[in-house]
């Protein structure tokens, strides 16, 4: 969790020259120039001198990094890079404008050779990290800084690797990089086997089924209750009701496994009492969940809050709908106290009241 993540080199902003996300949605790839700049020995370097490639991804959550630097000029060069890093910790609701009277408290960065650990102990009771590590050991570590003097010879190349995460782990290295993206694939191919498979003679036309398919799998995250497509990146990755309702209807013919996923969870979330804070009744389907500091301590009920009208009636049709396209009875029949529950106050709530 990082509030700041940037890279500068000769000490100046670098160029973006474009960027570009892999076919399966798992690696992200910028690519830079320098500036206009000086070496560390004051010798002038012009823009474009310096290409500098960024690659980045997920994976059992850490950030993993692969930076190279490729000179392209016919001199050797010495260069400074840097890397600006701070962790806020705020929640969620904070970062989109919430305001709290109190926060928890946040602890001085403590740095060895390759790393540095960040962590704010939440009032929730939680305490929170992130250690960033560097395959090689920085020039100079601050708690927000890391700089590099790295020489990089005329035609050449030179790689570093970064990793943040929750905790120290090993230190990163190529095998690191290789070995997560490769898991990292494998888990997104196997999210996508799921389900049918569309294929036409039109290449177009299979590009946007395969990259529409990539995005579902992206969204997808698998709970207890089977999969569940989240709502969206980054400001709604959780479970939303009408947003996965609405998704499995729509994957249905193609993946009825998703809607058996959103319907085993949003059965086991379904509102038991009645609160005004969460806004729940009795036989209410879920419209999300939050697991930040905030929703924690009640500070907003978002924790689990069951504001929606639609989602309740919207949940028994896609239990019919299921039935209908699986006939899966037997799934529908342990679900049958949950809709008897979510039908009764589907009914209460649409009484006319005046």
């Amino acid at each position: 969790m990082l509030s700041e993540f940037r890279l500068t080199v000769g000490d100046r902003q670098t160029s973006l020259l474009g960027a570009s996300l892999s076919q399966d949605n798992v690696l992200f790839t910028s690519n830079l120039t320098n500036l206009p700049m000086q070496s560390v020995r004051g010798r002038d370097i012009p823009q474009g001198a310096i290409h500098i490639e960024r690659v980045r991804l997920l994976w059992q959550d850490r950030l993993f990094e692969r930076i190279t630097l490729s000179n392209y000029s016919q001199e050797q060069s010495t260069i400074r890079v840097s890397l600006h890093f701070a962790a806020d910790f705020r929640d969620m609701f904070e970062v989109r404008g919430s305001t709290r009277p109190k926060r928890g408290m946040a602890h001085a960065a403590k740095t060895d050779a390759t790393c540095v650990l960040l962590r704010y102990d939440g009032l929730d009771g939680l305490a929170r990290m992130s250690a960033i590590s560097f395959s090689q050991a920085p020039d100079q570590l601050t708690a927000d800084r890391a700089d590099f003097l790295i020489a990089v010879t005329r035609r050449s190349r030179k790689m570093l690797y970064v990793e943040v995460g929750p905790e120290m782990a090993e230190t990163p290295n190529r095998d690191r990089f290789r070995a997560a993206a490769a898991r990292a694939r494998f888990g997104m191919r196997a999210k996508r086997r799921h389900g049918a498979t569309v294929h036409s003679s039109g290449r177009v036309f299979n590009d946007w089924v395969e990259r529409a398919r990539a995005d579902v799998a992206l969204l997808t995250t698998e709970l207890s209750t089977g999969p569940y497509p989240y709502a969206g990146i980054p400001w709604f990755s959780t479970a939303f009701g009408r947003d996965g309702v609405i998704s499995a209807l729509q994957m249905l013919w193609l993946n009825p496994g998703l809607a058996r996923g959103v319907l085993a969870f949003l059965a086991q979330h379904q509102a038991t009492e009645t609160s005004p804070f969460s806004d729940s009744q009795p036989g209410k389907i879920m419209h999300e969940t939050r697991k930040g500091e905030m929703a924690a301590l009640r500070e907003l009920p978002f924790g689990r809050y069951y504001g929606g009208v639609d989602t309740t009636p919207l949940y028994i049709h896609l239990a019919c709908a299921y039935a209908d396209r699986t006939g899966d009875m037997a799934f529908v029949d342990s679900l049958w106290p949950s809709l008897c529950a979510a039908a009764e106050w589907t009914e209460e709530a649409s009484r006319p009241t005046g």
